[in-house]
């Protein structure tokens, strides 16, 4: 069974693309220092105005980051 199947769609609430630069830049970030940014993340997808969905996407993903998120989301007014 594909794994997709069993996942039910959802319309994305931003652009995925842009989510998985920013993810891509994190990775890069992890490969260097061994530490995702999510401050600097974040702060770039609050100039872009896509803060709150940004850290929705970003929680599904990597759920062990949410007192960082909750806090830079506080920090930015967002």
């Amino acid at each position: 069974m594909n794994q997709a199947e069993g996942i039910a769609s959802e319309a994305p609430s931003f652009d995925e693309l842009y989510f998985k630069r920013l993810l891509s830049r994190a990775n890069r970030t992890i490969s260097n220092v061994r530490r995702i940014d999510v401050e600097e993340l974040l702060e770039l997808a609050f100039v872009d105005g896509t803060a709150r969905p940004f850290a929705e996407r970003l929680l599904r993903s990597v759920p062990e980051l949410k007192e960082e998120v909750e806090r830079v989301l506080e920090d930015l007014g967002a």
